[in-house]
């Protein structure tokens, strides 16, 4: 189905042209080839310029069209443009949230002004200054251009001690600013890369969101045309300005980066001292089946479920612990309910009172349930996050349970 919108080329065009305006330039002068996904399969094309761009969408009727926020890096290794040891620098970031994530309006336009606060407080020049919010549809994509990352974090002497160990490094950083900016309330399925960080263009048609019922299921941009203005008229300004005022993570947010890499060093450390005593206890005591009734029971988040948490409940009700009971230990609504209200919830509000009062939670724990129950026989059941994930995005309670 196609929505009847004569401006659509144009705002389209536009979107396109807004997008180009906010990437990075490249240090190397290569903006393309750039990948593209198009159509509710997702279809992958590599694209060479904006004519290019514009005749994939419009093939696909201008619906579902994605574009990488990075080059194709490794099209341009493998054909010479580029040496084998290039890495390129994680300037880049779009934050996702998601709105069915929250429990009601009120929560997800907090999570906006605090994500949009965050950027102003972390990210320097025009970036911080002219926060760009998009209406994806489905929630918001909240842009975040750093040009001031000019090099890889594996090639910055700082970072040495890291990088030899973990060639990552530039994903972890992106992942890393992705939750402190929306405080850990992005789409945790979201797993930006330096090779695949895909967006919606602006202009283009979200087809989930027509199919919902919207009126207006176009991606648009709320916040960001002063972001483009600046940009535009500092290109007139020598390039030695340029550098120096391009936007990037203040010095704060690049130290906080360098102790969670120091502290998640020293938690792999103790982490693997512990499997080690582990597997010497398990080596005299029989093996414990990991089934109750058929269903299988993980033993890491069965141990969050007999505590009182005093921070990030909704989020761990959301993420972990419906998915946990519904879709992997099998039980019904009811059932996960009262685990939930009746227990947890209770022991969370004897170690600090639920805010702003247990019926809010009440209604947290049936959305997410809910949730759940409805992906139960879907092609993408919903499953909880893994413990590698936790241990990423809730540092803290990882330390207080595991170490």
């Amino acid at each position: 189905m196609f929505l009847s919108n004569n401006n659509i080329m144009k705002n389209v065009i536009d979107g396109i042209d807004f997008v180009m305006h906010i990437l990075p330039d490249t240090e190397e002068g290569y903006f393309y080839p750039r990948n593209v996904l198009v159509g509710s399969t997702h279809r992958p094309y590599e694209v060479w310029n904006r004519d290019d761009i514009l005749m994939r969408y419009k093939t696909m009727l201008f619906e579902d069209c994605y574009i990488n926020a990075y080059p194709n890096y490794d099209w341009m290794i493998q054909n010479g443009r580029l040496p084998p040891t290039f890495r390129p620098p994680p300037n880049y970031l779009m934050i996702d949230v998601d709105r069915t994530s929250f429990v009601n309006k009120t929560e997800f336009e907090q999570t906006i002004a605090d994500t949009l606060s965050n950027i102003k407080t972390y990210i320097t020049g025009i970036t911080g200054e002219y926060p760009i919010a998009v209406d994806s549809g489905n929630g918001y994509h909240i842009h975040v251009a750093m040009p001031g990352i000019t090099t890889s974090f594996e090639n910055m002497p700082e970072f040495d001690a890291f990088w030899q160990q973990d060639l990552d490094l530039d994903n972890k950083f992106l992942r890393f600013l992705e939750r402190v900016l929306s405080c850990g309330r992005a789409d945790q399925h979201h797993n930006p890369s330096v090779n695949s960080c895909m967006f919606r263009m602006i202009g283009t048609i979200n087809t989930k969101a027509r199919d919902r019922g919207r009126k207006d299921p176009y991606v648009k941009v709320l916040e960001g045309y002063k972001h483009v203005n600046m940009l535009i008229a500092e290109r007139f300004k020598a390039t030695a300005y340029r550098q120096a005022h391009a936007s990037g993570p203040t010095v704060k947010l690049l130290n906080d980066f360098y102790a969670f890499l120091i502290q998640e060093r020293i938690d792999d450390t103790v982490g693997e001292s512990d499997r080690r005593i582990r597997r010497m206890y398990q080596s005299l005591q029989p093996s414990s089946s990991s089934l109750t009734n058929g269903n299988m029971v993980v033993a890491w988040i069965e141990k969050i479920l007999q505590i009182g948490v005093e921070d990030q409940r909704k989020d761990l009700l959301f993420w972990l612990l419906a998915p946990y009971l519904i879709t992997v230990r099998g039980l019904d609504y009811d059932q996960a309910y009262t685990i939930l209200v009746e227990d947890w919830l209770e022991k969370c509000n004897d170690v600090r009172r639920l805010y702003p009062g247990k019926s809010e939670f009440r209604a947290r724990v049936k959305h997410c349930l809910k949730f759940c129950i409805e992906r139960i026989n879907g092609p993408k059941p919903r499953l909880p996050i893994r413990l590698q994930t936790f241990k990423e995005y809730y540092p803290d309670l990882y330390r207080q349970l595991f170490t």
